[in-house]
């Protein structure tokens, strides 16, 4: 009896000594930032995307779950022709699809011409490549009404989920094409939004989305 208490006591110390010590977050307190590593990002405030580049962008090649926590904080971006987040494509043509899930959630975008773009680039024209387990939730798009502008745009992206966002004057809130299926949309709210949902079928595959319980705060204007 007296082995197996040790036992448990030194189980009992080990996880919460594992706890305690975990790795804390990541703080980003300026733009543009890269993120390569797996791990959480906090924004520390409110920050501003000088133009010519992208905000931040998310390597589809970490080598675990990346968790974007902007803490209820605002990107505000240069207006026309940029992106706010990117996720894919970071190293160039080459990188793979994405083996561990991509969490953006908290926080609001403004005066970008693009909220989120999820897009792998194989650099190989014969080979295909999808991004997957990708989750939004709880963001706040405010483009401003720019030309062209939209929310999020997904290209070759399956079983993701945009959750609880609210999309405000652009031209197209979600832009879903070339996806294999399983992209879910619940709870999103479009107010001002010409085209709130846009999905484009594979030519070869076709397109199975479960858009869930979505809602216009206004009338659509033909």
């Amino acid at each position: 009896m007296k082995s197996f208490s040790l036992f448990l006591s030194a189980l009992v110390y080990a996880s919460f000594a594992t706890s305690s010590h975990a790795a804390p977050p990541v703080v980003i307190s300026s733009l543009p930032f890269i993120i390569t590593y797996p791990g959480k990002y906090v924004l520390a405030g409110d920050l501003t995307c000088p133009s010519g580049v992208n905000a931040i962008e998310i390597s589809t090649a970490t080598p675990g779950a990346v968790v974007l926590d902007m803490a209820g904080h605002t990107i505000t971006g240069p207006g026309s022709n940029s992106l706010a987040i990117g996720i894919g494509d970071v190293s160039g043509p080459g990188e793979p699809s994405n083996a561990y899930p991509i969490e953006i959630r908290n926080g609001t975008l403004m005066n970008f011409s693009g909220g989120v773009l999820v897009d792998i680039g194989t650099g190989n024209s014969n080979i295909v490549a999808y991004a997957s387990n990708i989750r939004l939730s709880h963001l706040t798009f405010f483009l401003d009404s720019l030309t062209g502008s939209t929310g999020v745009s997904f290209f070759r992206v399956n079983s993701s989920t945009i959750k609880d966002c609210t999309f405000t004057d652009s031209d197209t809130g979600i832009l879903d094409t070339h996806s294999e299926g399983g992209n879910s949309y619940v709870n999103d709210v479009f107010t001002g939004v010409a085209q709130p949902l846009n999905l484009i079928a594979d030519k070869l595959s076709g397109i199975a989305t479960t858009i869930g319980r979505y809602e216009f705060s206004e009338p659509l204007q033909n």
